[in-house]
Order: C-alpha cells, then structure tokens, then sequence
C-alpha cells in the first residue's frame, strides 16, 4: 500500500515537508562565541538575543530555527543553498512568533512561519513547508 502525502489544505494539492532541530543547550552554550555568532547570525538576530539576561538559551533557539528550515526547504527545493547569516528568525516582538525571512537573492518571496519549544536544557524547533505555497503569491488565492 502506498503510504498518502500530508497535503496542506484543501485549497492547494501541495506536499509538505517537515526539518526539525533539538537543541541541547549546555552543549551549545559550549560551541557559542564571538566567531561562531558573527559567521551565523544576522545583526538583527544578535540584537534581539542580548536584550536578555540569557542569551544563550535565544541564541540556541535561533539556531534550532535556522537549522529547521534549511532541513525542511532542502527537501521542497533539493539544489537549496543559503548562508546561515542569511537565513534570518525575525520576531516582531521579545516573546512573538518567530519567522524566517531569507533575500530575494536566495529564494524570491520566500517567507516562513515557524514554532519552536524550550524546556530545561533543550530546544525544539519542528518546520513544515511547502515549495509552492511558501513563496508570496501574486493572484489573490489564499495565503499560504
């Protein structure tokens, strides 16, 4: 029996892909310094992860992040490639949902929606895309 694709909604006949990343935070915290974070962060990122009193714990979630979606996009779109400082998790406020935003030199329209979880010394960040659907659509058909 062929096992069926998971399809996003009813509106769209579209496959999804899923990247995840865990995160174990004090081995993280290990690998986190000035080097790694100016190769694999985006100013923006770096803002937002020392407004607080640990920043290790966003740092690891911003990573857990990035590393998601490039597991999830490397499925939609195989030839996929990206620096990490280009794959940037914005948050429109401290404790909001995360987004992934990524050049238009990249991938065009390109936008992510992201969720992500923290409990003790770990951080999961699941991923669901789809290569259709995940890129801004030009007729009014509903958002993706």
């Amino acid at each position: 029996m062929k096992t069926p694709e998971l399809h996003l909604n009813k509106f769209y006949d579209v496959p999804v892909f899923v990247g995840n990343d865990l995160v174990h935070l004090p081995d993280f915290r290990e690998l986190l310094n000035a080097s790694f974070t100016r190769r694999a962060y985006a100013e923006s990122e770096i803002a937002y992860c020392e407004q607080f009193e640990d920043p290790s714990l966003r740092y690891a979630s911003t990573w857990a992040a990035k590393e998601a979606v490039m597991k999830a996009l490397r499925q939609a779109i195989p030839d996929f490639t990206c620096p990490w400082k280009q794959i940037v998790i914005m948050r429109k406020k401290a404790s909001g949902m995360p987004t992934a935003q990524f050049p238009d030199s990249v991938e065009p329209g390109l936008k992510c929606r992201l969720t992500l979880s923290h409990d003790g010394e770990y951080v999961l960040l699941p991923r669901a895309t789809h290569s259709s659907i995940s890129r801004s659509r030009p007729d009014n058909g509903p958002p993706g």
